[in-house]
Order: C-alpha cells, then sequence, then structure tokens
C-alpha cells in the first residue's frame, strides 16, 4: 500500500549515542523490512478492506512512518 514511503529522520534525532537513522538502518537490514507496520488492502467477500500488521521487533516500537 505505502511500498514507496520510507522512514525520515528530519530532526536528526540521537538516542544516547547513536544517530537514530543508523538505528532506522541497522534494523532494515536485520529484519528485511522497510517500517514497524507493513499496510495492504484487499477484499473479503466482496468487501473492500485494509489492513496493518506491526512487527514490535523493529526497534521496539513505532516507527516513524506509523506516528
Amino acid at each position: 500500500m505505502d511500498e514507496n514511503m520510507i522512514s525520515l529522520d528530519p530532526i536528526e534525532f540521537q538516542f544516547k549515542e547513536e544517530l537514530y537513522k543508523d538505528r532506522i538502518d541497522f534494523y532494515q537490514r536485520k529484519m528485511g523490512l522497510i517500517e514497524t507496520i507493513q499496510t495492504g488492502t484487499s477484499q473479503l467477500n466482496g468487501i473492500p478492506i485494509a489492513i496493518g500488521a506491526m512487527d514490535f521487533q523493529f526497534m521496539g516500537e513505532y516507527g516513524t512512518l506509523s506516528r
């Protein structure tokens, strides 16, 4: 659904002594995911639906897109 969206760090947030951007990069490589939440659309018995599934192992929190 939002496959072209990517996480950004517009305020250059730093977590302890590590840049948030570096944490995002690390977890994207480790998990093979772009973001905490994966979304999609489909139909169920002809009814349009939207779904979102979150993987809390991706940084253990919401990513920047899901806020």
